[in-house]
């Protein structure tokens, strides 16, 4: 085997090494998002998910039947839960959860 086969060999196992770390480092900032929305109630899920879907307010309140300010309240306890400091920080978290396709609206 001549030292270019060698390189290449190196190359490719080092390319390996480095997207298996991607790949772990993905899961890690996952089930991390995961781990803290897993701390939300089931109406708070559901508030989350209509907010990370751009609904506001008055739209969830309407959809859920309840009153905006009951909305309002359980959205400020997303927020306080999941440390979220903006609703698209908050996106990016459900997103990184994998529990949204970024290409959906």
């Amino acid at each position: 085997m001549c030292s270019s086969d060698l390189t290449r060999i190196l190359s490719a196992v080092e390319r390996a090494a480095e997207l298996a770390a991607g790949r772990r480092a993905r899961r890690t900032r996952r089930d991390e998002a995961r781990a803290i929305l897993a701390r939300l109630t089931p109406r708070e899920t559901e508030v989350m998910s209509m907010v990370s879907r751009g609904l506001a307010s008055k739209q969830i309140a309407g959809l859920l039947e309840l009153s905006p300010r009951t909305v309002e309240i359980h959205r400020q306890h997303v927020m306080a839960k999941t440390g979220a400091g903006s609703v698209a920080e908050l996106v990016r978290m459900v997103v990184r959860a994998e529990l949204a396709d970024p290409a959906q609206g």
